[in-house]
């Protein structure tokens, strides 16, 4: 979450001072909200702190923790189904892009650049990643492996989508949910 003096350059300088302290404060009372949500929900803490603000210093520990407990309530809901490896891999894709559609993560940000236009989760950008998931599971670099696998995703896709539909539903529920607690935790 950046402050308006660190994004706008029109601020005249004698009023940084106050529009910094400001910020401060703000950020102070973001932390302590979501150190309240965190006390009755960890995962909804993780989420707000991974797709709304700039924790660096934790920020493995809480995206791991964050993709885990995204993972475990998808196998959850689906007991009767198997799930491949490969899907797993679209979580982080899935949550990473969902953060740049909002905003508010700063190390995808950068990483992206802001003024590249956020990834799509076109049927060719996620076919790309699990061929990329497949790829680094299997140890086959090689190209023919990979075309294998993107035409068996090509076939294979309408499945594929219904997931991925799916899973940006329970992303989608947890947004609304962290939010919601995140509001009510702030009054």
């Amino acid at each position: 979450m950046e402050c308006a003096v660190q994004t706008n350059p029109r601020f005249p300088r004698a009023d940084t001072d106050g529009v910094m302290m400001e910020c401060e404060a703000r950020t102070q009372r973001t932390h302590l909200a979501v150190k309240r949500v965190a006390r009755e929900s960890q995962c909804l803490a993780d989420w707000l702190s991974y797709v709304y603000l700039d924790h660096t210093a934790t920020q493995d520990v809480c995206r791991r923790r964050l993709f885990d407990a995204i993972d475990a309530q998808w196998q959850q809901q689906h007991l009767d189904r198997v799930l491949a490896p490969s899907f797993r891999s679209l979580i982080p894709v899935l949550v990473d892009g969902f953060a740049l559609t909002r905003g508010g993560h700063a190390e995808l940000m950068s990483r992206v650049g802001r003024r590249q236009a956020f990834p799509t989760f076109t049927r060719v950008y996620l076919i790309n990643a699990l061929v990329e998931a497949d790829s680094l599971a299997s140890g086959e670099r090689c190209e023919a492996y990979k075309q294998e696998r993107r035409a068996y995703y090509r076939h294979q896709w309408p499945t594929w989508q219904s997931k991925v539909n799916e899973l940006m539903q329970l992303l989608l529920q947890y947004d609304q949910m962290a939010r919601t607690l995140f509001k009510n935790k702030l009054e």
